[in-house]
């Protein structure tokens, strides 16, 4: 309504630019000019700059359709490209790759704790903490790391025994997981995260946040098996499990109970793609007695109610549509217990929706970050 135009507001600034720039270098080769001057000359070149607005440049590249269409073009490509070898983008821009995720090992009396860490270390939001599950490590949420280090500090542990961390010959439990991860924020300087579980990550998550109760500013559990009857740790399936993973077929089991978690939702090249490049690797690499240790003792040994009473932080539960999970996690009880929990589900998925159905569990993310951490502090 003011007659703008983008190209004369371009050339103004240019102008004027220009020729306050020059007046400002002959006054720094003079040398004789009080220091306000300076600071007034160089206040008009930044302002005539800012004629040569984000915004006036995106109206002039507007008004040429052959440069937006190649410019469109470019981006397709670049994305596919980005897809092709195993980058995530976001905008249209590279953001981080599985691979180029370099873990960080820190050493804990001996035993060494990997990490991976990204984005802004002083953004002032509060930052991520990621748990990965049982043989999983922190690729499972890659796209999650990926989508989050644009605007705040995320970290992904490898708990210990898994990844790139040690794999001590002791007991794994999910105090001692905890414990780990206490120590982790505490060295890496990690105040207040969102922490956030995938699978056995959820239950690791309920107790680091009960057992240290200001540590963390919220929690969310992703298709955790969070609160199993105590009559399942006497089912022959379960039995039968844990002596399969014990014996001599063990990483044939494990591989087996990985692809069945990953459900028939997904079209077959994309199911085998996940499971080959996000589960499979990290699976293949945890020790067996790490994992046996850790499903035993999960499974016979773990109570999670005190951990779940001592917890009063804002805190959300995102299923999947895993039957397993579905019937074992027992979700009405852990709401009597914390009725701060809010529960979300995404859309035909399998236990990896973080890698699946990506674009769902950020979002549901994003929404309890904005409104979630706010509701229901106790």
């Amino acid at each position: 309504m003011w007659g703008y135009r983008p190209r004369k507001s371009i050339a103004a600034g240019l102008a004027l630019s220009t020729i306050l720039a020059a007046s400002l270098l002959l006054m720094a080769l003079a040398g004789d000019k009080p220091a306000v001057v300076v600071m007034l000359v160089m206040v008009g070149v930044a302002l005539s700059f800012g004629l040569i607005s984000p915004h006036a440049l995106n109206e002039a590249v507007r008004q040429i359709p052959e440069i937006v269409g190649s410019i469109s073009a470019a981006r397709a490509f670049v994305q596919m490209i980005g897809a092709a070898s195993g980058q995530l983008t976001s905008g249209g821009n590279t953001v981080i790759s599985y691979e180029r995720l370099n873990p960080v090992l820190l050493s804990r009396d001996g035993v060494r704790l990997a990490h991976v860490e990204a984005g802004p270390a002083a953004a002032q939001v509060p930052p991520l903490l990621f748990v990965n599950g049982w043989t999983g490590d922190h690729g499972i949420f890659t796209p999650q790391i990926a989508h989050f280090a644009q605007s705040r500090r995320v970290v992904a542990v490898n708990l210990r025994g898994h990844g790139s961390s040690d794999a001590p010959q002791q007991d794994y439990t999910i105090a001692g997981f905890a414990d780990d991860i206490a120590w982790q924020c505490d060295q890496l300087g990690l105040r207040n995260p969102v922490v956030i579980g995938h699978s056995m990550g959820g239950r690791i998550a309920l107790e680091l946040c009960g057992r240290y109760p200001d540590l963390a500013s919220g929690m969310v559990m992703i298709d955790t098996i969070v609160m199993p009857p105590p009559i399942l740790r006497e089912s022959p399936e379960v039995r039968a499990l844990l002596e399969g993973i014990g014996g001599p077929d063990y990483l044939a089991i494990v591989k087996a109970n990985a692809w069945e978690l990953g459900c028939n939702f997904e079209d077959p090249a994309r199911r085998k793609m996940i499971y080959e490049t996000y589960v499979l690797p990290p699976c293949e690499r945890t020790p067996q007695h790490v994992a046996h240790s850790m499903m035993r003792n999960a499974i016979l040994n773990y109570d999670p109610v005190p951990a779940a009473e001592a917890c009063r932080i804002p805190m959300a539960y995102i299923s999947a549509d895993v039957p397993l999970v579905n019937m074992a996690r027992d979700l009405d009880r852990l709401q009597e217990i914390c009725p701060q929990l809010v529960i979300a589900k995404t859309m035909l998925a399998g236990h990896y929706n973080t890698i699946e159905v990506a674009d769902q569990v950020n979002a549901m993310l994003d929404r309890f970050l904005t409104v979630g951490l706010h509701r229901c502090r106790h």
